[in-house]
């Protein structure tokens, strides 16, 4: 996800200088944060939690977030843009061996497609996973923050073009 400051033209010399400056301290110390912080909160309550990173190009007009890390920012991926259905097999053991929580897989293999109580132990060779809806996590937060990173910019380039 990524968030672009773009310099008015109208800005020359020592003035766009003071301006730039002013544009990427505003954008570190306002902006990134706050983002930082709900990207935190969508993932409070996973074991798991990636981190993440903001990193800056353009001379620090741009700003990306993006997870860093080992699987959990996969994972983060993963539900942020969803996935399609698809079949889960047991690779390093013979069967999948997991306790039935009402879900909405069904085994294949050992229990032969029937669906799986609540409580009761599963072997199967495969599932077929029904695939996780997208939570939009990148799109929301564009959206939400879209207005915050203008006004902060504005904000900044008015003051430091003065």
């Amino acid at each position: 996800m990524s968030f672009k400051a773009i310099k008015p033209k109208r800005l020359t010399g020592d003035r766009a200088d003071r301006a730039m400056s002013k544009v990427k301290g505003a954008i570190k110390s306002e902006f990134v944060p706050v983002v930082l912080s709900d990207m935190y909160d969508d993932v409070a309550d996973w074991k798991h939690q990636p981190t993440f990173k903001a990193s800056f190009s353009g001379g620090g007009l741009t700003v990306d977030f993006v997870p860093v890390g080992n699987k959990a920012g996969k994972i983060y991926g993963y539900v942020s843009g969803g996935t399609p259905p698809h079949k889960i097999r047991a690779r390093r053991a013979r069967y999948l061996v997991f306790t039935g929580k009402g879900a909405k897989t069904r085994a294949q293999g050992g229990q032969r497609g029937r669906k799986v109580r609540v409580g009761q132990t599963v072997f199967a060779r495969s599932v077929n996973h029904p695939g996780i809806k997208a939570r939009n996590f990148v799109g929301r937060r564009k959206v939400r923050y879209g207005r915050l990173f203008k006004g902060v910019v504005d904000a900044a380039f008015a003051e430091g073009a003065a």
